[in-house]
């Protein structure tokens, strides 16, 4: 299926003013000025915040929003009724507002729940029994409220028996949008997952959504949020075919860009770019950015990670099984990688390529310091707990 788009040629230098472009409509500047100014704001201008590390939500937030803002509602048993915490894209964890996470739910339900199917063919579970099972869990969850899995499991399983069923049925309505999660932690750096029901937790959370609707309507937040980028680079973010995402592309009306990132036609909303094109200078640099552990920012794209790697290779930035690690980014290219000393509380960091100036020097130098006071106001001490359902 072919787009049908104007198509327009971008310069080296207009490529990489528009790519800082849009990191710094995520908050991803130096002006404080123009930080966000809620955790809430972050995931509408991110399309969620990655939660697959437990720190991550939280210095994803620390980076895109002004000193002053404050960021508990990612900590403790109480948090934004307007965010929720799914699995969805790549079946990867995402805190996201209701609105959008309805149709991040809906366009890639029928992978993940495919694989619960698989899963529980695979322990000799019947679709009776599961269905049984989940009953169960629902009932539990209604009479007592949010709960560990494993008080779950403790509960409802049988003293002669193992957990395997009821583990399978939180797992199936969790995908099925029925349960949701919130780490209840009282530090960014510490998990503890509590499940309850989404008619109780976020009745405004939409799981009704049609797949074609949903995935139509992820498709165009993607590429308002990220583009410009290519078909493969949603592809791979979000674990959608290249076919759905095509056919959805070619009812917007996109602008076709060439950029020096990949070979692959890029794409871009036409008010986007027109947004763009008539944007002050000081957009069009973000300066200093200190990103998470699996950042939303980075992990984005695939196919036009040159847009941020430069010459780099990707493993300078990437661990072994694919996970982005907190990078330094020094208008929007990778300068540098940072880790928190969980003994010191302090945050070290190196740079990776070149060599940086007096002014960027200091600029690091700042920036690392602020966000160190930030991370240290939600920091614990305690050990990292952990779940797996």
């Amino acid at each position: 299926m072919m787009i049908k788009c104007s198509h327009t040629h971008v310069s080296v230098e207009n490529a990489d003013e528009l790519w800082n472009w849009v990191l710094s409509r995520q908050g991803l500047t130096s002006l404080a000025e123009e930080k966000l100014t809620s955790v809430r704001a972050v995931a509408e201008a991110s399309l969620g915040l990655h939660a697959a590390r437990v720190a991550s939500p939280f210095t994803t937030a620390a980076a895109r929003t002004s000193e002053g803002t404050p960021l508990g509602e990612l900590l403790g048993d109480e948090g934004d009724a307007e965010l929720v915490t799914i699995r969805c894209m790549r079946k990867t964890l995402h805190t996201l507002p209701v609105h959008m996470a309805a149709y991040a739910h809906g366009a890639t339900r029928h992978y993940r729940l495919r694989d619960v199917s698989a899963l529980a063919r695979r322990l000799s579970v019947t679709a009776a029994q599961l269905e049984e099972a989940a009953g169960h869990v629902t009932a539990y969850l209604r009479d007592y409220g949010a709960q560990s899995h494993r008080t779950i499991e403790g509960a409802l399983t049988r003293s002669d028996d193992k957990p395997t069923r009821v583990r399978l049925a939180l797992k199936w309505l969790w995908e099925q949008g029925e349960v949701t999660c919130r780490n209840c932690a009282r530090s960014w750096h510490q998990e503890q997952r509590r499940f309850d029901l989404r008619s109780a937790t976020h009745p405004g959370f939409d799981t009704t959504i049609q797949r074609d609707v949903a995935t139509a309507r992820l498709v165009e937040v993607y590429f308002r949020v990220y583009g410009p980028a290519t078909v493969r680079d949603m592809a791979w973010w979000s674990g959608l075919g290249q076919h759905d995402i095509v056919g959805a592309l070619s009812e917007l009306n996109p602008v076709e860009l060439s950029l020096p990132w990949a070979p692959n036609p890029f794409f871009m909303l036409r008010a986007d770019y027109d947004q763009f094109l008539s944007a002050p200078r000081h957009t069009r640099r973000s300066g200093i950015q200190f990103l998470a552990h699996e950042d939303v920012a980075l992990k984005a794209y695939f196919e036009s990670r040159s847009r941020y790697l430069g010459s780099l290779p990707p493993s300078a930035i990437f661990n072994q099984i694919g996970e982005v690690r907190p990078s330094i980014l020094r208008n929007g290219r990778v300068l540098g990688m940072w880790s928190w000393d969980h003994e010191s509380r302090r945050i070290h960091y190196g740079e990776l390529q070149g060599r940086m100036s007096p002014a960027e020097r200091n600029a690091v130098a700042r920036q690392a310091a602020s966000l160190q006071l930030r991370l240290r106001h939600g920091y614990l001490t305690g050990s990292v707990v952990t779940a797996n359902v």
